[in-house]
């Protein structure tokens, strides 16, 4: 990749530089590639064409809606066409495939959902009220498992009385 002067950066103390990588535009790219299909292939490479390129997005604080705004699109298909290619299958007979094929793109707006903005004081009021849901939920673990261990106790105690009764029973015979 070849790089311009001015995307040469320096840094501060002058000791080394970086490349800055041009932006790609948004817009169509292509491929070849040779399309098969349920055993069948074509007979020659096709061109396939994708999308890429960047797009813009930001994220702006609105202090009368107390929320953040987003703004994103990503880099799609604007208009298609459907092209075909017929497939040479392995007993000999053919088969018409159809594909898109990307005529041109273009940075195309995603919907992006509303986060409400917390203040300082309303984060560390969530953080405090998570800390003791998770101190909860420890407690109710510890004392399941307190739980758990005395009635394993039990049921151990219970064997040996019973083993013992079966001992006596035995000896009185």
């Amino acid at each position: 990749m070849l790089f311009f002067q001015e995307d040469v950066i320096k840094t501060d103390d002058g000791c080394c530089e970086t490349c800055r990588l041009p932006l790609t535009i948004c817009g169509p790219k292509s491929t070849r590639s040779v399309i098969k299909y349920k055993g069948c292939e074509a007979s020659s490479p096709v061109e396939l064409t994708y999308c890429e390129g960047q797009c813009g997005s930001s994220s702006i604080y609105s202090y009368k809606a107390n929320t953040m705004n987003h703004s994103c699109s990503c880099c799609k298909e604007l208009r298609t066409t459907e092209k075909q290619v017929t497939l040479t299958c392995a007993d000999g007979s053919t088969l018409d495939y159809s594909y898109i094929y990307i005529d041109e793109c273009d940075c195309i707006g995603n919907e992006c959902t509303p986060q409400s903005t917390s203040s300082p004081e309303q984060q560390k009021q969530q953080e405090q009220q998570q800390q003791q849901e998770e101190q909860q939920q420890q407690e109710e673990q510890q004392q399941q498992q307190q739980e758990q261990q005395e009635q394993q106790q039990q049921e151990e105690q219970q064997e040996q009385q019973q083993q013992q009764e079966q001992q006596q029973q035995e000896i009185q015979q």
